[in-house]
């Protein structure tokens, strides 16, 4: 121990008698930080590697939540859906859900829509399988609905706005249209519609403004998974 100690002590004496005492302690600081400089880029593919882990672990736990809470909200979204059904007369209730599709050669998304959730009466067939995947990009609805954040009114009213979406719901059977947007934490996620396939609603003036906390409330549940 004694002779491991005269070993450092011997080669700083000389240090210090040929430099001087700050050279010397300026030249074992610039040592000491090349010798950490030197450890770390030898460690730093294992620092990459377990920040990459830890980030993949994240990405699934959270993905897996939402899931989870998806799974748990569900229920309740079919259920706000049929009260909202049979309270007001409706045939349909619906949900659609945007998604970014593929992009164009100038990198922007093309948006798409999918009905996520349907309620009928009954004798009304469900048509959530015509809703899947299609192009809300080619439809002029989407930027009315940006603008306004609702809807009311017959297929004719609706026609004058997006004659191809109209055309769309009367191949469904649909006569009137009730719809809001459903609101994100940043954006739009999607919309709220309420449809007749007969008789108009008598009075729609209270039943928009029920049908927007309808919208809330299902905009909350949405957020949440």
């Amino acid at each position: 121990m004694w002779n491991f100690l005269l070993g450092l002590i011997d080669p700083i004496t000389k240090a210090v008698k040929n430099f001087g005492l700050a050279r010397t302690l300026g030249y074992t600081v610039i040592l000491g930080c090349v010798t950490f400089t030197a450890i770390s880029l030898l460690n730093i593919n294992e620092t990459v590697e377990k920040a990459i882990a830890s980030h993949n672990e994240a990405v699934i736990e959270a993905h897996d939540k939402a899931v989870e809470r998806r799974y748990e909200n569900s229920p309740k979204i079919d259920q706000i859906l049929s009260e909202v059904l049979y309270k007001y007369g409706a045939d349909r209730v619906c949900i659609v859900e945007m998604h970014n599709g593929t992009k164009n050669v100038a990198g922007l998304p093309f948006i798409y829509g999918e009905m996520t959730y349907e309620v009928c009466r009954d004798g009304i067939l469900p048509v959530d399988a015509d809703y899947t995947q299609f192009n809300l990009s080619r439809l002029s609805f989407p930027t009315f609905m940006f603008e306004h954040n609702a809807f009311c009114g017959g297929m004719n009213e609706l026609g004058r706005i997006d004659d191809k979406f109209a055309e769309r719901l009367l191949v469904n059977n649909s006569t009137y249209l009730c719809g809001y947007t459903l609101q994100g934490k940043e954006n739009i996620i999607g919309y709220f519609g309420v449809i007749w396939c007969g008789d108009s609603p008598k009075e729609t003036v209270q039943l928009m403004k029920d049908l927007s906390v309808y919208a809330q409330r299902l905009s909350i549940l949405l957020n949440e998974s």
